[in-house]
């Protein structure tokens, strides 16, 4: 299905006069939005719909970023209004942008990066990755019993106690390690089912 014809500014969501800092924050905005990544625990339509508005997101960064291309890309927007031709179809899909083409400068001290808005955003976990509750309840709970039978033990003098606690503990120790084990194993599960549905 073909896209709506737009114009880059639309896509960014900026007015044609924004400055080239505001047209940045823009793109960095919609590309944290869009990014498919964001989008594949919603299903394969998603992320494929995510990841053709990334596409046109990065289509018009490439041109709106670069002063000389934006200023051509002006010029044919002014030409096609003077003939009544109605909006700019969008220009050819750019798919590998120039080496020239820098997404993000640094922070300098002439242009820091003021948008940092991303470090506030939650992020968003697979549910299906999760180990579970049992396991991640595992290594405190052994802990502490395995710390209180060994703190009983001195007093007491049971040497059943002592091995009890050190198992305790080697059992917490083993499930502190296991649960980011299982949690990755789901994970790649997860993974290759939607690969599996998608291909």
């Amino acid at each position: 299905m073909d896209l709506p014809a737009t114009t880059h500014y639309e896509v960014l969501g900026v007015a044609r006069d924004a400055a080239h800092d505001a047209i940045r924050r823009a793109y960095l905005a919609q590309a944290r939005r869009h990014h498919p990544d964001r989008h594949r625990s919603r299903g394969p339509g998603a992320a494929a719909e995510a990841e053709d508005h990334m596409r046109r997101v990065n289509e018009a960064w490439a041109v709106l970023g670069d002063p000389a291309r934006r200023r051509r890309y002006d010029a044919e927007l002014a030409a096609s209004a003077r003939d009544g031709s109605g909006p700019t179809p969008r220009t050819p899909r750019v798919t590998h942008p120039s080496d020239a083409f820098v997404p993000h400068r640094p922070d300098t001290a002439e242009g820091p990066d003021e948008d940092d808005s991303w470090r506030f955003e939650p992020d968003e976990g697979d549910p299906a990755s999760v180990p579970p509750k049992v396991l991640l309840a595992a290594p405190p709970a052994l802990f502490v019993l395995g710390t209180a039978l060994l703190v009983l033990a001195v007093p007491l003098g049971g040497r059943w106690l002592v091995a009890a606690g050190f198992v305790c503990l080697l059992g917490s120790a083993l499930c502190f390690v296991g649960a980011p084990v299982v949690a990755l194993f789901r994970s790649q599960l997860t993974e290759e089912r939607a690969r599996r549905r998608r291909g």
